[in-house]
């Protein structure tokens, strides 16, 4: 059973972990918007017009073997993560797959990193 990660926002660094990671564990990157935005490109693209295009950076091409779900986290435990559609993104659900939460979830605690182990959690970072 391979190691299951979910990146918590996709700014600079939540891109730049779900990259380094993909390869290795099943990646969800929970994100609510459609597109990276890179500001440093921005600059650069005042006076470059082949940066223009560099600007956005969809998150549908940003993974090859996770997957991102485009909504905000409300609820996060060692072992789930809950969007605000209601549905558990969990260990054991595969890509494209959400489950129905069965009990009731731990609360969100800003800066926890969920540390514990066993096969059906996930690293939270």
């Amino acid at each position: 059973m391979t190691a299951a990660v979910a990146v918590i926002g996709a700014g600079y660094a939540g891109v730049t972990v779900a990259r380094a990671l993909d390869d290795i564990v099943d990646v969800v990157l929970v994100e609510p918007r459609d597109a990276f935005v890179h500001n440093l490109a921005v600059l650069r693209g005042v006076t470059d017009r082949d940066w223009t295009e560099r600007i956005f950076i969809p998150y549908d091409r940003l993974l090859t073997r996770g997957r991102v779900c485009r909504d905000r986290a409300v609820e996060v435990s060692a072992t789930a993560v809950r969007p605000t559609s209601g549905e558990v993104l969990d260990r054991r659900s595969r890509p494209g797959q959400a489950r129905p939460r069965p009990r009731t979830p731990a609360p969100v605690v800003p800066g926890h990193s969920g540390s514990r182990s066993g096969p059906h959690d996930f690293s939270l970072i």
